[in-house]
């Protein structure tokens, strides 16, 4: 696939991948990077997209998939309370 159709396809799923991610995660920063990841496994195992299925159901499945692991990775590897953002008195 070339560049310019792939950026096309990125161009009119970004928007839904991007919401289906903010459903599951809570961190911003954590979300834009996930939606950055789906769409370079995307384009890294574009030979394995099946043309007779829709594309949008594919990339949106590889987005669940990112999601799943990056809670999983945050269940396992919780940040200390002491590393989060600090409080001050008020």
């Amino acid at each position: 696939m070339d560049r310019d159709a792939f950026a096309e396809l990125v161009r009119l799923h970004q928007p839904g991948v991007s919401r289906l991610v903010a459903r599951y995660l809570r961190s911003r920063d954590d979300g834009d990077e996930v939606v950055q990841e789906t769409f370079l496994r995307a384009w890294q195992q574009i030979a394995r997209f099946r043309p007779d299925t829709n594309f949008g159901a594919w990339v949106m499945t590889i987005a669940r998939f990112l999601c799943m692991a990056r809670i999983k990775d945050v269940q396992r590897h919780p940040v200390p309370a002491s590393l989060g953002p600090q409080h001050e008195p008020p």
